[in-house]
């Protein structure tokens, strides 16, 4: 599945090449974000950067202290806190009542090759219609996340507290869904910028990341 993809990408740009050949280059625009879930009118809703109430302090774009600061959402691991536990059928269960213990858990089952795992648990209901819209398989998000593992390691690292880190941005781009991008310096470097998440059920789960 993976080969295949890639080789779909590989004549991608081999066409968009040629057709900008075609134009004479000069004339060719870059195509428009392959992001499947942006959203050019999503409004910031959560924006605490270093700082952010200090008397006197400036920013680009100003702190926005809704969303989360005002809504209660759940946020803490229940129990004895772990992120993977066992229903009453022996069945495992993967906890995500935040972002940042939804962030944890992908890579834990990464790391461990629980692909179904996660697809089930952890890919939120929105990802996986949209793939079987394109008429692909929704495992194809986990085969994603697989081949930029690194990029998705980076992406976590600068973003440490999910939506609540100083380092993001995080507008509301949907029914119950979220953009946490990252912002300023710690954009640099960093191959992915962008975490889209979905509130299902109590539960934060995985939709794309860019």
């Amino acid at each position: 599945m993976s080969s295949l993809r890639h080789t779909w990408r590989r004549d991608a740009a081999t066409l968009g090449v040629l057709l900008c050949v075609g134009a004479l280059l000069a004339a060719c625009t870059p195509p428009s974000s392959s992001d499947p879930f942006a959203d050019e009118n999503s409004t910031i809703v959560r924006y605490k950067p270093f700082f952010a109430g200090l008397d006197g302090a400036t920013f680009g774009t100003q702190p926005v202290l809704t969303g989360n600061d005002r809504v209660r959402l759940p946020n803490r691991l229940q129990g004895d806190g772990s992120l993977v536990t066992r229903g009453a059928d022996g069945s495992r269960v993967v906890n995500s009542p935040s972002v940042q213990a939804l962030m944890a858990a992908i890579e834990i089952l990464l790391d461990e090759g629980e692909d179904k795992l996660l697809l089930d648990q952890l890919v939120s209901i929105q990802a996986k219609d949209h793939f079987r819209s394109e008429g692909r398989e929704p495992i194809e998000v986990v085969d994603y996340l697989l081949d930029h593992r690194r990029d998705l390691a980076v992406l976590f690292a600068r973003m440490p507290f999910g939506e609540r880190s100083p380092t993001v941005k995080m507008r509301k781009s949907g029914k119950n869904t979220f953009l946490i991008e990252l912002s300023g310096q710690a954009r640099r470097g960093s191959n992915f910028t962008k975490l889209w998440v979905a509130l299902e059920a109590g539960k934060w789960k995985f939709v794309w990341a860019s």
